[in-house]
């Protein structure tokens, strides 16, 4: 969570302890969309981007190197064109793991 107003609920984790943080949250509130602005998760965006801008600052390895940046969007492009297709589409592992001669 990026703002954690209570961090005693939910400390399973997951979206059974987002679920409990939300239950608390809106528990006394007439109305439960005035609760829930708090309750944004942290993706890790920022950190991304921290650890980028230190790699090329700092000379340190890339939190993100290339066959991870290939991965991703293969599997975008993957995704789009299943939606697309309204179809679900083979991953070929070939594919995610490329031979780099």
């Amino acid at each position: 969570m990026r703002h954690d107003p209570n961090p005693e609920v939910g400390k399973e984790g997951g979206f059974a302890g987002f679920m409990a943080k939300y239950r608390d949250r809106v528990a006394n509130l007439a109305n439960s969309k005035a609760g829930s602005d708090f309750l944004t998760v942290d993706k890790g965006h920022r950190n991304m981007l921290d650890s980028f801008v230190d790699a090329i600052l700092n000379d340190t390895p890339s939190p993100c190197d290339e066959l991870a940046g290939f991965n991703s969007t293969y599997l975008a492009k993957l995704a789009i064109q299943s939606i697309e297709n309204r179809s679900v589409l083979p991953v070929p592992v070939e594919k995610l793991a490329p031979s780099i001669v």
